[in-house]
């Protein structure tokens, strides 16, 4: 089986081939698409045949629209649709980031079991919030297109990976390209997954729960819409594993002896974090939170409408606590104020 990526980080590709070669065997080569500027660098060596193709060629005509959008989801989707149309493409291959690694042993039918196949998703789009960055904005413009389309809304793009067919990914390109939406920056595995599943039932098992370890990186960034019932994939993050993060004393390159030792500290610290949010003076904090910043605001529009009485009450407010109020307006939904700092972790002897 093929594994396909899309990256332009060398380094963390090389690593993450690592973890693919020791923990997922029936994985017999990979293809790295990236800007053609680096393809030296992904000629990496070891147990897997390794093929680059240059972005440039694999996005053909679609290449000045790639170069002209700054939107990072817009790329994605220019990009990895692209993928149906390369020769160098397998019929069916598995699809994935540079930064998803394996943590345990994986075998072929996590993917594709009694001629039919898995797909894993983490969030029902019309319960997705954020919308702070391209990829919360493409989540959005995602739900509405399937809404509009009669399509289910589920979010699948979990960081980690899935298997996908190249035949029903060209359908959904073309399909896609057919819409009034076609310039429009969408989720590509949630745009698949959900047309996939409506158009060729037949084909799939049943949606299952995503199984990716710090997606999200820590609890605080965003909240669970369904929770994981294990963990097979790390969604990699260089920060966590800087000294003062919660891997800063693991390794992150694969070991092939320790490998299950330190995926299980990986999990059990993830985990205490995750009971840390959860526990109940977290979530009075976080309610406690929302109720001043909900207040705060009330009374910063309150204030905007009589300037007057403002420019008269700011001096008998002491300098610190304005300071705080405008931390909370602006912070102050955000689960992160709701998170007691985590006991401190004894070191690992390497």
């Amino acid at each position: 089986m093929q594994i396909v990526y899309i990256s332009n980080q060398p380094e963390v590709s090389a690593e993450t081939l690592e973890h693919v070669a020791g923990w997922m065997p029936f994985i017999t080569s990979a293809v790295f698409v990236c800007p053609a500027r680096l393809e030296a660098e992904f000629q990496f060596a070891g147990g897997l045949a390794v093929t680059v193709i240059a972005e440039e060629r694999l996005l053909g005509e679609r290449l000045r629209r790639f170069r002209h959008t700054t939107d990072h989801q817009a790329k994605n989707w220019l990009l990895r649709s692209a993928l149906a149309y390369a020769a160098e493409i397998a019929a069916e291959f598995i699809m994935s980031d540079d930064d998803s690694r394996p943590l345990a042993e994986i075998p072929l039918e996590f993917f594709k079991e009694s001629g039919q196949y898995h797909s894993y998703y983490f969030y029902d789009l019309a319960n997705w919030r954020p919308r702070a960055s391209d990829y919360d904005r493409g989540q959005h413009t995602t739900r509405s297109l399937l809404v509009r389309k009669g399509l289910p809304t589920l979010s699948y793009s979990s960081h980690m990976p899935q298997i996908i067919n190249r035949r029903i990914l060209r359908e959904v390109g073309e399909w896609f390209d057919r819409t009034a939406e076609r310039r429009s920056a969408v989720d590509e595995w949630s745009l698949y997954f959900n047309y996939a599943h409506r158009e060729y039932p037949e084909l799939f098992h049943p949606p299952q729960p995503f199984r990716t370890l710090c997606w999200p990186a820590l609890p605080t960034d965003w909240e669970y819409d369904v929770r994981p019932p294990g963990f097979e994939f790390e969604n990699f993050y260089p920060r966590l594993y800087e000294p003062d993060g919660i891997f800063g004393d693991l390794p992150s390159r694969f070991q092939p002896r320790e490998q299950g030792a330190i995926t299980r500290l990986k999990i059990e610290r993830r985990e205490q974090l995750r009971r840390i949010y959860d526990s109940w003076p977290a979530r009075l904090r976080r309610k406690a939170a929302w109720i001043a910043h909900r207040t705060l605001v009330r009374w910063r529009d309150a204030a905007a409408r009589a300037p007057r009485v403002t420019r008269w009450l700011a001096p008998l407010v002491p300098a610190a606590l304005r300071r705080l109020a405008r931390e909370i307006v602006l912070h102050g939904d955000d689960p992160a104020w709701s998170f007691p700092r985590p006991r401190r972790r004894k070191p690992v002897a390497r």
